[in-house]
This record gives C-alpha cells, structure tokens and sequence, in this order.
C-alpha cells in the first residue's frame, strides 16, 4: 500500500497538476489544476 498521507502531502506541493479519470468526482481531482476526461470501455471477450 503506498504511504497516503505521503503522496496528498506531494500533491498539495505540485506546482501543476493533471489528473485524468472515467469518474468524477474523485479523491485525486481535489488536487488537480486541470481535469481531462478518460474513456472508458467493456472487454468482449473478458481477456
């Protein structure tokens, strides 16, 4: 598991940020200066 209070703490520090996700709203889009849509899609074969 990675250290959670380490890495809010270095996104609190990033001068710029880009966050990119299917969902919002997301514990990472707080912290983001800029929020790009993703697409999101189902497997058909399940592989």
């Amino acid at each position: 598991m990675p250290d959670l209070e380490r890495t809010k703490a270095a996104l609190r520090r990033s001068p710029f940020t880009i966050a990119q996700d299917a969902y919002y709203p997301t514990e990472t889009a707080t912290y983001a200066h800029v929020l790009l849509p993703a697409a999101q899609w189902g497997e058909k074969l399940g592989r």
